[in-house]
């Protein structure tokens, strides 16, 4: 009988901190990751199962742990795409607190005008950082079981951002997100049966009444709707699948599809780059106490 293929298939790589020890905190093709499934009529079917085991799709989209890709949108001078792209770790340097050499740099420009590529006129740029290490073991554990993945991008890309007073969050195995902007965003964990104080933070700091819960964990958040103070609809979705559009993808470069790296191992690098500043909020394992918020000095302050 012929295998059935996806239309698209998402695939959750687990935490880098949540990784073997042994394999240097790097994804194979025997690491046992979560994915959503979609079929030709939007049906979706999420599970785990080996890299290895994956269901064959027509796209792959490889989605990261809040805390191991870094995002932002940040001020940036005037300069061609190529300037920018080598400029990026010199202009990030201080807001990651590990060496910028050991990460790939991404990010989405605003517009393009005339022949020459160039940020100008638009406030800020959507960036993204993750250690290269992490990206390339990833994409070859993929290829190895004869993936080629067309995106990556951070978790907090598989729900829309807020609007209208409506904050998306995905909820799957214990395990949160909430989107708070375009690329804002922070994860948080359930502890018994009382409501997270970093979404009590967002909700009241937002001024959000209405909840749009993903995943399949979302009754979860539908029972705390009263300690809340809003209404939560359970949307039955796993996630959006529009959501992604506008996320900065990691695939740039030479790990762009059919780029240098598509499915080739770069040299091993062993030092975890740690993304985020003091005021940002996904933090890798090798953090003392891992804050678990994403980015912006917008997002609510930690509950810690």
């Amino acid at each position: 009988m012929k295998e059935k293929i996806a239309q698209r298939l998402f695939v959750f790589v687990p935490p880098r901190r949540a990784l073997p020890a042994s394999g240097k905190a790097q994804p194979t093709a025997s690491t046992v990751v979560g994915y959503v499934a979609v079929d030709s009529t939007g049906s979706m079917q999420p599970g785990e199962t080996p890299i290895a085991l994956l269901p064959k799709a027509s796209r792959v989209d490889v989605v990261f742990d809040t805390a191991d890709v870094f995002v932002a949108a940040i001020d940036v001078p005037r300069l061609s795409e190529a300037r920018l792209r080598l400029a990026l770790p010199n202009i990030l340097e201080e807001r990651l607190l590990a060496d910028a050499t050991d990460g790939h740099f991404a990010f989405t420009l605003p517009g393009r005008s005339g022949g020459a590529t160039t940020v100008a006129s638009a406030p800020k740029l959507p960036v993204a950082v993750v250690d290269r290490g992490l990206l390339t073991r990833t994409l070859d554990a993929l290829a190895e079981s004869g993936y080629r993945p067309r995106a990556a991008y951070n978790e907090i890309y598989t729900v829309p951002a807020p609007a209208a007073g409506v904050l998306s969050v995905r909820v799957d195995r214990g395990h949160a997100i909430a989107r708070l902007g375009k690329h804002d965003g922070f994860a948080f964990e359930f502890e018994g049966d009382e409501a997270p104080p970093a979404l009590l933070l967002a909700i009241r700091q937002l001024g959000i009444k209405r909840i749009a819960a993903y995943g399949r964990g979302a009754a979860v958040i539908a029972a705390l709707a009263p300690q809340l103070n809003v209404v939560v609809d359970v949307t039955q979705r796993d996630l959006d699948l529009d959501a992604s559009d506008g996320a900065v993808n990691l695939l740039q470069g030479a790990f762009a599809p059919g780029g240098t790296f598509g499915g080739m191992a770069l040299p091993k690098i062993s030092a975890p780059i740690v993304k985020l500043a003091a005021h940002a909020v996904a933090a890798p394992s090798s953090m003392r106490s891992p804050p678990r918020r994403m980015v912006d000095a917008s997002l609510p302050p930690s509950p810690c």
